[in-house]
């Protein structure tokens, strides 16, 4: 696949709360990973030794949109124009399952008009991607300024005290923070 002339963005409802916001670009990049898992590179090592799985090998934007934008994208995305594209969405519906199973049976017996989308993710030919997300913004500021805010206070046992005080992070390649209590998706 020639990544110049691709893209893959994230739309995300920029009403959630963070941990909703975390959990619906995780859900979808997991999907995007099994859909498209040539576009992870190969696991690498470093210095000290120690091996790391390989991650994606291009930037996916995180946009912010409202329910009505991503509803509209969503709506857009069904027309045949946009059939080559690779689409994931993820809705209220979904958050609200414990298991798959019950996502499923639930899917079967709702219309999409009255799905409620807190995110969709978009990848194919650039200009495609570009028609429909061109002209919104990013939520990067969104994700990084709470981050900023609310890491320095954050500590778990499996942080070994990293997160102890302020810091500074000069790069964030992705940053999913998601609730204890989330649901299944």
């Amino acid at each position: 696949m020639d990544w110049q002339s691709e893209k893959c963005v994230m739309v995300i409802d920029e009403s959630l709360p963070l941990g909703i916001i975390a959990n619906t670009a995780a859900i979808m990049g997991i999907t995007l990973g099994k859909k498209m898992p040539e576009v992870v590179g190969a696991d690498v090592t470093d210095q000290s030794g120690n091996e790391h799985l390989g991650i994606i090998e291009f930037p996916v934007p995180i946009l912010r949109g409202s329910p009505e934008i991503i509803k509209q994208i969503r709506e857009k995305l069904y027309q045949p124009d946009f059939q080559d594209l690779t689409v994931v969405d993820f809705s209220d519906l979904a958050q609200g399952c414990k298991t798959y199973d019950e996502f499923v049976e639930k899917m079967g017996h709702v219309p999409e008009s009255t799905l409620q989308y807190f995110g969709v993710a978009i990848c194919g030919p650039k200009k495609k991607v570009n028609k429909l997300t061109g002209s919104m913004p990013g939520s990067v500021k969104i994700i990084s300024q709470i981050s900023m805010q609310t890491l320095g206070g954050m500590k778990s046992a499996g942080n070994r005290g990293v997160l102890q005080s302020s810091f500074q992070v000069p790069h964030i390649h992705v940053l999913l923070v998601a609730p204890l209590r989330a649901g299944y998706m």
